[in-house]
């Protein structure tokens, strides 16, 4: 199965707003995120998305321990997580894990695909992607 964890940095004054930023508001007939229309989604599945504010560089590190240590237990994917991960986090207080893979019993987030070979470390109006980790189990 193939599997794709994106990392993003933004910076909020507070949760509250980084819950705002990424919950999913109705828009005629469809349903997204300022988040997913700044990446360029048409939708995200909300299951397989994490979102941190990270009040502390404490909280940085703590982040980058979960990343390494309990987000997956595939060593794949913490064998691929850059080495400089902490310190490209370092300008951002909010990350927003979303995660996809292809599985024969269906996709998930399976925009996040089509867009893999685009995704460069671009800024994006109020989010940065930090990392992006495509690994197979």
């Amino acid at each position: 199965m193939e599997h794709i964890v994106t990392i993003w940095g933004c910076n909020f004054k507070n949760e509250v707003e980084l819950g705002s930023y990424v919950e999913a508001y109705k828009d005629g007939e469809n349903a997204a995120s300022e988040f997913a229309n700044d990446i360029g989604l048409m939708w995200i599945d909300e299951d397989f998305m994490e979102i941190v504010f990270l009040a502390s560089d404490k909280e940085q590190a703590e982040i980058i321990d979960y990343l390494n240590n309990d987000y997956s237990d595939d060593n794949e994917f913490t064998e691929q997580l850059p080495a400089s991960l902490l310190q490209d986090i370092s300008p951002y207080n909010s990350i927003i894990l979303l995660y996809g893979n292809k599985s024969i019993y269906g996709s998930i987030n399976e925009e996040l695909f089509r867009m893999k070979k685009n995704l460069s470390l671009e800024s994006y109006s109020d989010v940065r992607l930090v990392a992006s980790v495509v690994y197979e189990t």
